[in-house]
């Protein structure tokens, strides 16, 4: 299902609605990957005194930068209003008062200028991606610096896949957020069960782990268990 703005678009706002956290750790690849390598690179240029996160998800990037320079103006885009709703309480929350979440859809973007716009893993769902870096590349202010990832013909062919039939990849989560039940819900679940049956902790996770793993090796996928 596509965005319902922007027919080339995954539906982002079903997907954060129904992500568990294994779900969200794996859609938020910036978190392992580039919190630490950012300041490194603005030790190098230059802090920037605006950034934006554009495709931001969680806000992995975003919080992180608003916290590390409080004086900087931080930015988040997404396509998705569910997971910025999330964000903004959050940001309140932690009284992070230079930090706001915004939302667009790539190719389009605001006519704004910032000092360092970044975007990581999120082109690869952009299906105009050419019009997409070009709009970002005029948002970056004189002397800023664009920076994102791309990936090479054979990933972007991997996730031409997903792109073509997005269904195929959203139906299982939707199924899911359908039933309010997420790996990790799962888990708690049975060993709740066992412990209620009278089982010590430590049976209860030990029987709920090899139940999971059989029941990975008897089905496809989590939704059949459900």
């Amino acid at each position: 299902m596509s965005d319902a703005t922007h027919s080339d678009t995954i539906d982002w706002d079903s997907f954060w609605r129904a992500a568990g956290e294994s779900e969200a750790a794996d859609a938020s690849p910036s978190g392992e990957h580039v919190v630490d390598a950012l300041p490194e690179f603005f030790a190098e240029r230059g802090r920037p005194d605006s950034f934006v996160d554009v495709g931001c998800g969680p806000g992995v990037v975003s919080f992180a930068m608003a916290e590390r320079y409080p004086d900087a103006t931080v930015v988040g885009y997404d396509a998705a209003e569910s997971v910025l709703a999330d964000n903004r309480e959050r940001a309140t929350e932690m009284g992070l008062d230079n930090l706001a979440f915004e939302r667009t859809v790539l190719p389009a973007f605001p006519d704004r200028e910032f000092d360092a716009v970044f975007s990581y893993f999120t082109l690869c769902y952009v299906a105009d991606v050419e019009s997409a870096l070009q709009n970002m590349y005029d948002a970056v202010a004189p002397g800023g610096h664009l920076i994102f990832n791309y990936h090479n013909r054979y990933a972007r062919a991997y996730w031409q896949t997903m792109a073509d039939d997005p269904d195929e990849y959203l139906d299982p989560i939707r199924a899911r957020w359908k039933a309010e039940m997420a790996p990790s819900d799962w888990k708690k679940a049975r060993v709740r069960e066992s412990l209620a049956d009278g089982a010590d902790l430590e049976t209860a996770i030990t029987e709920m782990q090899r139940d999971y793993i059989a029941k990975s090796r008897e089905t496809e996928s989590f939704v059949e268990w459900l």
